[in-house]
């Protein structure tokens, strides 16, 4: 199964899927061994932001409701944005500190002690230090970056105020494919009903076939959710890529695979791939001129709330090596971590992991060693 991530129309959540398809296709080895299934749904930002103005109120449909108050919810949101200005400022310049500061922010290591390392066991793979020297941004692209930080400082009410709300529908349409709102009047007892998506895995749910996952960003949200529904399926591969779920869910997940673990294949392994995080920070939002950072950048800094640590996205690598020691001892020796570098031939922002020309669906990709191959 394959889920594409957020900022993703449903024209182009197909086109993708065609195109993915076409390039497996001509992997005549890969094809006669698996069965791809493409999940599409709507993920488009302007397409969420409209319907939550104008249809949704606490995240149930009131398109009456809506339309009478969406005037004011547009105002809402623009002030709320201009209120957090220098709030959102402030974070758009430490971000240009981060990417300048090169030997800092390129770091692929753990954080965790040199003690811990009996009891920690996950695989994590770093880039070459050749490809991050030969290709960081400098010269006139360091520049131009650095002199348009002013002009995304002064633009970041609008990412931050409008994005916002945005994002609350595109999760509210992610979460929904498991269970959603009954389309009926007057509900007032059992309002949600099955999604098409609990449908789906429902009629598969005895199945004996190994199953794979592989979700970008917020289809990283519903594997998740996949997995706390439905936990006795034969789970042999899961691919995180860039995953916007937070680490807290991720946890929660891996746990109820743990409990269930005489059910799941014995060769389940986990990949979570990031970017380099110079890549993170810098990957630019309306040519430039919105403030940059990848979505995964958005989400922790303007879009949800971080409490803690735990809460931060998993898809990124300056997250993710800060809490390692908090996942289950049980499953570290399944887990591979793989940031990539800034070659041509790797993603290097948020975008390209659905990609089709990088192949992510190959073992290769996710940084499966022949070692490991060979033992599954």
């Amino acid at each position: 199964f394959i889920f594409h991530g957020g900022l993703v129309s449903r024209n182009d959540g197909m086109k993708e899927a065609l195109e993915s398809l076409l390039a497996m296709h001509d992997d005549q080895t890969y094809w006669n061994t698996h069965h791809p299934i493409f999940i599409n749904w709507r993920t488009g930002g302007v397409d969420a932001y409209r319907e939550q103005t104008f249809r949704i109120r606490n995240g149930v449909e009131s398109p009456a409701f809506g339309l009478v108050t969406a005037p004011y919810n547009i105002v809402s949101d623009l002030g709320s944005g201009i209120a957090d200005i220098f709030s959102s400022a402030t974070l758009e310049g430490y971000r240009l500190y981060q990417s300048i500061d090169q030997a800092a922010f390129n770091q692929c290591e753990s954080n965790l002690p040199d003690e811990n390392a009996d009891h920690f066991s996950p695989e994590i793979i770093c880039p070459e230090d050749d490809s991050i020297s030969q290709n960081y941004p400098k010269g006139i692209g360091g520049t131009s970056y650095a002199l348009a930080t002013p002009v995304r400082m002064a633009t970041s009410p609008l990412l931050n105020g409008l994005g916002r709300t945005g994002w609350e529908n595109m999760v509210r349409r992610t979460r929904n494919l498991i269970w959603r709102e009954k389309q009926e009047d007057g509900c007032r007892t059992h309002c949600l009903e099955k999604g098409g998506l609990s449908e789906l895995f429902d009629r598969i749910a005895d199945s004996r076939h190994k199953i794979s996952m592989i979700g970008h960003s917020m289809g990283t949200m519903l594997i998740t959710d996949i997995i706390h529904h439905y936990p006795h399926l034969r789970y042999q591969d899961i691919v995180f890529m860039a995953a916007a779920v937070s680490i807290r869910e991720f946890q929660n997940s891996i746990k109820t695979l743990l409990v269930h673990k005489e059910h799941v294949s014995p060769s389940l392994h986990f990949y979570n791939l990031s970017l380099l995080p110079i890549a993170e920070a810098r990957e630019f939002t309306g040519n430039g001129l919105l403030p940059s950072g990848s979505l995964l950048e958005l989400i922790d800094e303007m879009f949800s709330s971080t409490p803690s640590r735990l809460d931060k996205t998993l898809g990124k690598w300056t997250n993710v090596r800060e809490v390692m020691n908090t996942f289950p001892a049980a499953a570290q020796s399944h887990m591979t971590f793989k940031v990539f570098g800034l070659g041509t031939d790797q993603p290097i922002t948020h975008g390209d992991f659905n990609n089709f020309n990088f192949r992510y669906w190959e073992e290769s990709f996710w940084g499966r060693t022949k070692q490991a191959a060979t033992s599954q």
